[in-house]
């Protein structure tokens, strides 16, 4: 008796131990979501932007994974990912791109673009997991852009420009007119993927295919432009990649 007694209190432990759930695994880095939603007044490209901190004792990547894209049907609008000044094209999410060393941080960034805004109301709705590998848990979060139509006067229409080409570029690229743009004093700015204007060049003239940029001092990645000519404000993006 006394060795069954002691039999079936082992079996009883064991059976406790077995049934006590591990504790779960503490996250290994935090999210300072900066944005997450932003409403656009006639503006076409906005950045949304989250600092990850690394919880853990140990070097840490982080990748971002879009669980949601909404697009609006039959609209012009993209979403791209950004961490740091390396930003991934539309559609595209990224691989480990954040290495954080303990206690350091990263800055991510939600790019949302339009090539054009007409006057109508948009909402964007993109939804971004954040892990550090497949057995992490992640962080869900979810970003929304919403364009709220203006009653713009006739000389601030916004006018979606033809394709750039080539693009990628490697030294330049070609911005087209529309028929019948005057060709000379245009505006345009060129904008990082960090939301820095890079070039405000001003009083450019173009030739019969467009304005010629010059892009080889241009680092590789996406980039923004905007074109003031005639009254309309155009805008578009295009890659470097050298």
């Amino acid at each position: 008796m006394p060795h069954r007694f002691i039999l079936l209190s082992a079996l009883a432990a064991l059976a406790i131990i077995v049934a006590t759930p591990a504790p779960a695994a503490a996250q290994s880095f935090a999210l300072d979501v900066h944005d997450s939603i932003k409403v656009l007044h006639g503006e076409v490209v906005v950045d949304l932007k989250v600092t990850i901190t690394n919880l853990d004792v140990s070097p840490v990547s982080i990748r971002a994974i879009r669980l949601k894209n909404e697009l609006p049907e039959g609209a012009t609008w993209y979403s791209a990912l950004c961490f740091g000044e390396m930003c991934y094209p539309p559609d595209v999410d990224t691989p480990p791109a954040a290495n954080i060393a303990p206690g350091g941080t990263a800055d991510f960034k939600l790019t949302v673009g339009a090539e054009s805004v007409r006057p109508r109301n948009d909402t964007v709705r993109v939804t971004v997991r954040f892990d550090a590998g497949p057995l992490s848990d992640g962080v869900i979060q979810e970003f929304v852009v919403i364009s709220e139509a203006t009653s713009a006067a006739p000389d601030e229409r916004t006018i979606t420009v033809r394709s750039v080409r080539p693009n990628p570029a490697r030294t330049s690229t070609i911005i087209p007119l529309e028929p019948g743009d005057r060709t000379a004093g245009l505006s345009l700015q060129i904008i990082d993927a960090l939301g820095r204007t890079v070039a405000d060049l001003r009083d450019l003239s173009a030739d019969a295919d467009g304005i010629r940029v010059d892009v080889g001092s241009l680092r590789d990645g996406a980039y923004f432009y905007r074109l003031d000519v005639d009254g309309a404000a155009r805008s578009g993006r295009f890659v470097v990649a050298h």
